[in-house]
């Protein structure tokens, strides 16, 4: 029995892309529940940021394999890890005049996102508290 390696990569790509997905929207509602939870009048802005798909080291001890895709994937979509830093101190320092709007928000490409739907759901807010209780 022969292995295909190209229905290999694409279920291992699946995969990962709907881990990161679910991470990142767990990313977010852990935000917004963390952001509930601080005091009303708290300078400490929490937030969610995506810095992007960045060039860096991190994936150096993946599989040839997967080096190799993810090193064609930041040939096309990649920025410097400087681009992405950018990204992470705006998140962190806010935007003049508009830091209230930024208290538990998304930010990706520097920008204010609307969260998804399902952050914004009863279920997605009963998945939020979830996430603080102690199990």
């Amino acid at each position: 029995m022969s292995v295909d390696p190209l229905r290999c990569f694409c279920a291992c790509h699946i995969v990962c892309m709907l881990t990161l997905m679910r991470s990142a929207v767990l990313n977010v509602l852990f935000v917004r529940e963390l952001t509930k939870r601080l005091p009303q009048k708290t300078r400490l802005i929490v937030d969610a940021v995506n810095p992007g798909f960045c060039k860096s080291n991190l994936r150096s001890n993946l599989p040839t394999w997967l080096k190799i895709l993810f090193g064609l994937q930041e040939l096309f979509l990649g920025r410097t890890t400087e681009e992405g830093s950018r990204r992470l101190v705006l998140g962190a320092l806010g935007y003049q005049d508009r830091e209230d709007e930024l208290h538990g928000a998304y930010v990706s490409e520097c920008e204010l996102q609307e969260v998804s739907d399902y952050a914004l759901s009863p279920e997605g807010e009963e998945v939020q508290k979830r996430i603080w209780v102690k199990h």
